[in-house]
């Protein structure tokens, strides 16, 4: 809980600056000192990129990563590590923090598959990935479905998700954006194994692990699944270990900060 309440308060902090380098540098203070200060990571601002020192390794981002470290530490990688020569997705891989992370855990022998459906976003990963030098990683400029279709994806200040049935009052924040199910786009990449996927899919989780009944059957998976998002005004994270269970994984829901479903095969 205080996590919580130092995010928030940092939050309100910043939107009292304008966007710059003296904003992005007070960010860095601010986490340094005290939003993450008990956690293995410091980050720095300079000539308009992000420098996240963790472990004796530096990462690079175009955005403000730490907010980020602080979700994958925490959260993704509480119940299970990534080992070198995994196979990783990253369902949902925003500007690439997890992406570039899990691509240095796996070595040279090992494979991070990213999907992140928003078009600004998919920019900011490829930057990312190649300002860190990444070249273990596959890219898609797709979302995770139970198919392959389109749908709408919703934009705004409050965050994103996908529309199946639009609203003539949702305007221009709506994009059309492809969705495929990760069984088919796994079989089309020639990618049998699967040792860990995180998601972070915008309210489609459920969709997401129905289009991935084979990989989950045929693998012994580790599953960090971010289940904060509400569905009919419930947090998916029910329904989730509801359908997990029933494939044979052990499943429970943890991490407050940024509710997460952790699933492994029993």
């Amino acid at each position: 809980m205080k996590k919580r309440l130092n995010t928030v308060l940092g939050d309100i902090f910043f939107s009292y600056f304008p966007e710059g380098q003296f904003k992005n540098r007070i960010k860095c203070f601010i986490a340094n000192k005290y939003l993450f200060r008990n956690l293995d990571f410091t980050t720095t601002y300079k000539n308009n990129v992000f420098y996240l020192n963790y472990h004796g390794n530096v990462y690079k981002f175009c955005d403000y990563p730490s907010s980020d470290f602080y979700e994958i530490i925490e959260g993704y990688l509480r119940k299970a590590s990534i080992k070198k020569g995994d196979t990783v997705i990253d369902c949902g891989a925003y500007q690439g923090s997890f992406t570039v992370l899990a691509s240095k855990l796996v070595g040279k022998n090992g494979k991070i598959i990213a999907f992140e459906p928003d078009p600004e976003n998919y920019k900011k990963l490829l930057h990312n990935l190649k300002i860190n030098n990444v070249s273990n990683a596959i890219t898609l400029n797709k979302g995770l479905w139970n198919s392959t279709t389109e749908l709408y994806f919703k934009k705004d200040s409050k965050g994103s998700t996908f529309i199946v049935n639009p609203t003539p009052d949702l305007g221009e924040s709506l994009i059309t954006v492809p969705v495929v199910s990760l069984d088919e786009e796994l079989k089309n990449l020639g990618v049998q194994k699967v040792n860990f996927i995180k998601a972070d899919v915008e309210g489609s989780e459920i969709e997401l692990i129905k289009g991935s009944e084979k990989t989950l059957l045929n693998n012994h998976v580790n599953l960090a699944i971010a289940s904060y998002h509400q569905i009919n005004g419930e947090n998916t994270s029910k329904a989730l270990e509801k359908i997990l269970k029933k494939m044979g994984y052990s499943a429970t829901t943890e991490f407050e900060d940024h509710l997460t479903t952790y699933a492994t095969k029993k």
